[in-house]
């Protein structure tokens, strides 16, 4: 991935971003494989901490951690009204964990950690700190959807998908201005090569729980994101952040399985012609 050789090599905070995030994810996963709750507590405690380091990653990180377990808890509610017993202990983990995370969420809003950007108060965020955030880098050539202001929720709502495609894949081929933006089309490249590989394997995604995990703190962290973005430098920095979840999607047991048949018939054909 060009762009993290790029960020990892240079004094920047995503060195350490990419890394606490990228080990939070590792230990989310491990969670669901082994369901000890060491590995749930190091994934949100290594959330907080990279989140500490950029006001717009932590609350994506709340809302997804929010919306993950709220939707596992929904999900074991309604099946306990049917099964009663059989999954009334993963009903209570779920209510446990989700209180768990609304008690972090409750402690990041009391204390204002990562809320640097929001002068450490929730309560200075607005649709107005989002406008103000969109027009950081207006002057630069980098900038795009300029005139794309939002002024209601619903305005939100139905920019998202316009600000999501810009975030991912800009800068288009037609706005190649100089050598630093004919480079980041390799960066581009890779991310249409993800978003298509990522679709195709949307089934085996959806049958792996941890995978959906995943799946659901991705989307959440790019659409906070992207929503605050105007400038296709900005995007690729800050996309950068979660590339690593997008191949982790991707490397999973059936790509290992396909793997492995391919030694297989190597070893074949080496065998048959010696």
């Amino acid at each position: 991935m060009p762009t993290l050789m790029l960020f990892a090599a240079v004094n920047l905070r995503e060195v350490v971003i990419v890394y606490l995030l990228t080990l939070s994810m590792f230990f989310l996963v491990s969670w669901h494989s082994n369901k000890k709750n060491i590995h749930l507590v190091l994934s949100l405690l290594l959330a907080l901490l990279g989140g500490a380091f950029h006001t717009g990653l932590i609350l994506s990180l709340i809302v997804s951690f929010a919306i993950l377990f709220a939707s596992r808890f929904i999900q074991y509610f309604i099946k306990f009204l049917f099964t009663r017993k059989t999954v009334l202990l993963s009903l209570l983990r779920y209510m446990v964990i989700f209180a768990a995370v609304v008690f972090l969420a409750t402690l990041v809003v009391l204390s204002g950690w990562g809320l640097s950007r929001l002068g450490g108060d929730i309560s200075n965020l607005s649709a107005e700190q989002v406008i103000q955030v969109q027009q950081r880098f207006e002057d630069s050539d980098a900038k795009y959807l300029i005139n794309l202001r939002a002024t209601s929720l619903f305005d939100f709502v139905w920019q998202a998908p316009i600000r999501l495609i810009f975030f991912l894949f800009t800068p288009f081929p037609w706005q190649i201005r100089g050598i630093t933006d004919l480079v980041s089309q390799i960066d581009v490249l890779v991310n249409v090569y993800l978003a298509v590989s990522l679709y195709k394997s949307r089934q085996l995604i959806a049958s792996k729980p941890a995978a959906q995990a995943l799946v659901v703190i991705l989307i959440s962290c790019i659409l906070v994101f992207a929503t605050s973005t105007s400038n296709s430098g900005n995007a690729l920095r800050h996309r950068s952040k979660f590339s690593p979840i997008a191949i982790c999607l991707l490397a999973s047991p059936d790509s290992r399985e396909r793997v492995e048949k391919f030694k297989q018939i190597r070893f074949y054909r080496r065998n048959v012609e010696s």
